[in-house]
């Protein structure tokens, strides 16, 4: 049994501009290694070495304490109202590890059999086996795929670990096709590849997706001199410099685009 991970259920930092602020992750560490995620690095500050998993007793007997009526912080008073949970938050819930302790299948059960409105991110394959599948369909839930907004040919050296894009589709038919809710989120469309972000969105509606978003790439200021100097290698022109010249603001911790400079690629995307 790993020990257990205090944060697993919370309210999102960035609640003022989150559609989803509750998120919900069954593990404290992702097996996958997309180069431009921030969470990798920001979680592990304050986490213990090791891998820790969420207490699913602890986050049924919350919810059963909030259908009481007894609410103890602003959390409860969320879950209370019934706001979405988004299951993979920060950590995907659906990495290899999950085969073998299976902590997203019994949350998945417990947010069944209340029928707690779900919002599921991920990238894996287990989100499309049997198993998992009979309990989705059971469900108010939207399952979310993602992936960056580039060329094919440098995927699987940016989506590290991921399956390609062709397989993403796959799943997202099966699920379709089972009646459940899916989406894509083009995350992150990176600068110099919106034409590739448009046709991967228009082959994702094609296979049944019912939602598409976008977020361009950020740059987490811990990870400029590091990971996003191996992204712009991958690519073959640095990202900072580009992104510099075509106009940055900061937003928190990142470095983002200006609004004014994404304002085309919206009305493309529109």
């Amino acid at each position: 049994m790993h020990p257990s991970y205090k944060h697993a259920v919370s309210v999102t930092g960035q609640v003022f501009f989150c559609a989803a602020p509750i998120r919900l992750d069954a593990y404290d560490g992702c097996q996958f290694g997309c180069l431009y995620c921030f969470s990798r690095k920001r979680t592990r500050w304050w986490a213990k070495k090791g891998l820790h998993q969420a207490s699913v007793r602890a986050f049924e007997g919350r919810l059963n304490r909030v259908a009481a009526g007894l609410f103890a912080s602003a959390l409860d008073e969320f879950l209370g109202a019934r706001v979405p949970i988004q299951l993979g938050g920060l950590h995907d819930p659906f990495t290899p590890r999950e085969r073998t302790l299976e902590v997203t299948l019994r949350l998945l059960r417990v947010l069944r059999d209340r029928q707690y409105p779900t919002l599921i991110s991920t990238k894996g394959e287990l989100v499309a086996e049997h198993e998992y599948l009979a309990v989705l369909k059971e469900m108010i839930v939207a399952v979310r795929f993602s992936a960056a907004g580039v060329s094919e040919k440098y995927r699987l050296q940016i989506d590290r670990r991921c399956a390609d894009f062709d397989r993403t589709l796959e799943k997202i038919s099966k699920l379709a096709c089972n009646g459940v809710a899916t989406a894509l989120r083009i995350q992150p469309v990176i600068p110099g590849f919106e034409q590739n972000a448009l046709d991967i969105a228009r082959k994702a509606a094609a296979a049944g997706a019912k939602r598409i978003s976008f977020e361009y790439l950020k740059l987490p200021k811990e990870t400029v001199a590091n990971e996003i100097k191996v992204l712009s290698s991958i690519v073959g022109f640095d990202l900072l410099k580009y992104m510099s010249r075509a106009g940055l603001s900061t937003v928190g911790w990142d470095y983002s685009l200006l609004a004014s400079v994404k304002c085309p690629f919206c009305i493309r995307s529109s």
